[in-house]
């Protein structure tokens, strides 16, 4: 639990450190909050757009936070992925990050 907490907390650090419009992480182990910079409205989006994506994250309603609570079990590939698509969803323009779906 607190390797995944970790290598979670140091991803999210990462795009927070880009501006990818992360205010605030918060953690316990491996279950974490991530309060994102775009209010409720933007972390509603954002919760949509990674479930469409796959991705099961909870959402605090009327708030701007999104929760994490992984698997044990959760392999590095899957952190990476989860990052990618955060990233991805607040907009990280991390060189060499794909913009869209079609490459741009």
């Amino acid at each position: 639990g607190r390797e995944i907490g970790s290598r979670l907390q140091a991803g999210l650090a990462a795009l927070e450190s880009r501006g990818a419009g992360i205010a605030a992480i918060r953690s316990r182990g491996a279950l974490l909050a991530i309060d994102l910079a775009g209010g409720a409205a933007g972390a509603s989006t954002a919760h949509e757009a990674l479930f469409a994506a796959g991705w099961i994250v909870g959402l605090r309603p009327g708030t701007a936070t999104l929760r994490l609570d992984p698997p044990l079990v959760l392999a590095d590939a899957d952190i990476d992925g989860f990052l990618t698509a955060l990233g991805f969803v607040l907009g990280d323009k991390a060189p060499g990050r794909p913009q869209g779906g079609d490459g741009s």
